[in-house]
């Protein structure tokens, strides 16, 4: 792309077909914040998959000028034909640093609505964290047999045993833990005063169990001070904390879970820390921020209706942080929520979540029209 842009001449055309991932990627932002300065994209056709025989790739045309950016981009989707009489043609304005989504064309006065809210995740005191990469799974994650019996040896090895929720564990406000653990032979954080687990002293009868692994495992590059320790994780310390443990990969809608037991993650279920947990897991598990996701901050979606909560995407989607009062009521609901799904998980609370899903609408000023946009199937009226 930025070699065609060189050897254009002035007002000169250019046009490339290839994979669509970069229009939507964080690692497309170089490319797309390039044309945005240096070139004018005069048109986007997102072909989708399928175009071409033998290949699974999504691609996209682009269309672009070299002169300055004048604010106007014509965009469509093909997905059923490549017939230039079905395309439908819409107008964007491109900007620097963001997401080029063209499937959401239609959806943009929501989009600009919402982005008048400053606020993000992040300046708003919360953390995002990943799950724990273990560089070793088969030495470090255990299921209830293996647990059991390192705990035999020596009941203090229950101390660094920890319970983990992995992504499929998660649902909206619950979890099923499944009765894996993680072994949990930290580095430490400096910075906490944490100090790194050490097995020689303090528990002794896991040395033989590391040991088991060989040298492969001994001189592998992922570890900590002592070949038994996990990489580094500066915020180790957080697990045992009240938390938000939120799925990687999911279908359609994000899947939130306030934990105040303690459990640890994997590398499919991430973290979130700071202040008004109740409050912000039911912001983030609404139809609402689930459609904002979706529509403008996500990147590439994972077939027709996979969605990826990555922490990068998570952070640019507009977060109100509402009065005492609507903070309290969400809250209020998110804590019934919770005892009806520990006394029974099949509990239905779908009531409970359409009053949080009507008080996040009212949280971003939405309109009745608007919301039916989110949601065609609303119970809500337009009196609501």
């Amino acid at each position: 792309y930025e070699f065609a842009t060189i050897q254009l001449t002035r007002n000169g055309i250019a046009s490339f077909i290839t994979s669509n991932k970069w229009l939507k990627s964080n690692y497309g932002e170089t490319l797309r914040n390039y044309l945005f300065m240096n070139s004018s994209p005069i048109i986007i056709i997102d072909l989708g998959p399928g175009v071409f025989a033998n290949t699974a790739v999504d691609t996209n045309i682009l269309i672009w000028q070299r002169k300055k950016y004048e604010g106007e981009t014509r965009t469509a989707i093909l997905r059923d034909s490549i017939s230039i009489r079905d395309i439908e043609w819409s107008t964007i304005t491109l900007k620097l640093n963001d997401l080029w989504n063209i499937d959401a064309t239609q959806f943009l006065p929501i989009k600009n609505k919402i982005e008048k809210i400053k606020d993000r995740l992040d300046t708003l005191g919360y953390e995002l964290d990943y799950g724990i990469l273990t560089g070793a799974n088969k030495t470090y994650i255990l299921n209830e047999e293996q647990a059991n019996r390192l705990i035999m040896l020596d009941s203090k090895n229950a101390d660094i045993i920890k319970p983990i929720l992995r992504g499929q564990d998660l649902e909206r406000y619950s979890a099923t833990f499944n009765k894996i653990y993680l072994l949990c032979a930290h580095n430490g954080v400096k910075k906490e005063n944490i100090a790194p687990i050490d097995i020689e002293n303090d528990y002794p009868s896991l040395l033989p169990y590391f040991e088991s692994f060989g040298n492969k495992f001994k001189t592998r590059g992922e570890q900590g001070d002592k070949y038994y320790n996990l990489r580094n994780c500066a915020y180790i310390h957080k697990y045992e904390k009240p938390k938000i443990i939120y799925a990687d990969i999911v279908q359609e809608q994000g899947k939130f879970f306030y934990d105040e037991d303690g459990y640890y993650t994997n590398d499919t279920a991430f973290l979130i820390t700071g202040p008004k947990l109740k409050y912000m897991v039911g912001l983030l598990n609404s139809t609402a921020f689930s459609f904002f996701y979706k529509q403008f901050y996500c990147g590439s979606s994972l077939g027709k209706s996979g969605l990826r909560f990555k922490r990068d995407f998570l952070l640019r989607v507009p977060i109100v942080l509402g009065s005492s009062s609507e903070i309290e009521f969400i809250e209020t609901k998110v804590e019934k929520i919770y005892f009806m799904k520990k006394v029974n998980k099949a509990a239905n609370t779908f009531t409970l979540e359409n009053e949080i899903d009507i008080a996040v609408y009212k949280l971003y000023n939405l309109t009745y029209d608007e919301v039916l946009i989110i949601d065609p199937e609303t119970p809500i009226t337009r009196e609501t």
